[in-house]
């Protein structure tokens, strides 16, 4: 997705390009919070660059929403496609669109309205390994599994399992994703709930591993 924002008269004008779902309505909301925590609090919502909008997103334009009423204000969408259009009247959500045709001589010009980019470390760096012990229809390579710990600042995903060694793993491997200190893993046995493990104080999790992208 790509966000961009121009203050427009006493609005402040968004142009959203892309899709607003499952995997970009968290960026969505952030972006938009901090607006309003900034003091916008009237704000246009251009998706005429918008390709499709799912549930996720919607609910994303009702945080704004809420937040938006709690300060008295609120936003307006134009220049929806007609898939848009019909997806929020559909789903009740039709006094969120504005059909009056958006006067482009006020809006800023696309090649004006400037991307927000922000800048957390320009300094910091990313490694990236990885484990590759084993291939689909080949035998576990076992002087290639390793233990990975996953603190805080390790994110991966792969398959392995919580043990020490490949005698005590080899019938336990299963999927695992982990972010920020937090280890989602599922057993082999289809009747296994997903499982996890958080980093908390000295604990750090831990997998022995035979596929993983770190």
């Amino acid at each position: 997705m790509k966000l961009s924002s121009r203050k427009l008269n006493q609005e402040l004008y968004i142009e959203l390009e892309g899709r607003l779902d499952a995997s970009w309505s968290e960026f969505f909301t952030e972006a938009m919070l901090k607006h309003v925590r900034d003091g916008e609090h009237e704000i246009v919502i251009d998706l005429s660059g918008l390709a499709y909008l799912s549930s996720a997103g919607i609910r994303a334009l009702l945080t704004l929403d809420g937040k938006l009423r709690s300060v008295q204000g609120g936003f307006r969408l134009v220049n929806a496609m007609d898939m848009i259009r019909e997806t929020l009247r559909s789903t009740g959500f039709s006094e969120w669109i504005d059909d009056k045709p958006f006067d482009t001589v006020e809006a800023p010009a696309k090649a004006a309205v400037k991307d927000n980019f922000y800048e957390l470390d320009a300094a910091a760096k990313l490694h990236l390994k990885n484990v590759s012990a084993w291939r689909p229809w080949t035998t576990v390579d076992r002087d290639a599994c390793r233990n990975i710990a996953f603190g805080k600042d390790t994110c991966g995903f792969g398959i392995g399992c919580t043990a020490s060694g490949y005698a005590e793993a080899k019938d336990n491997f299963g999927e695992f994703t982990a972010i920020g200190g937090n280890l989602a893993m599922q057993h082999p046995d289809e009747r296994s709930k997903p499982d996890f493990l958080i980093a908390e104080k000295q604990f750090v999790p831990e997998l022995y591993c035979i596929q993983a992208v770190i």
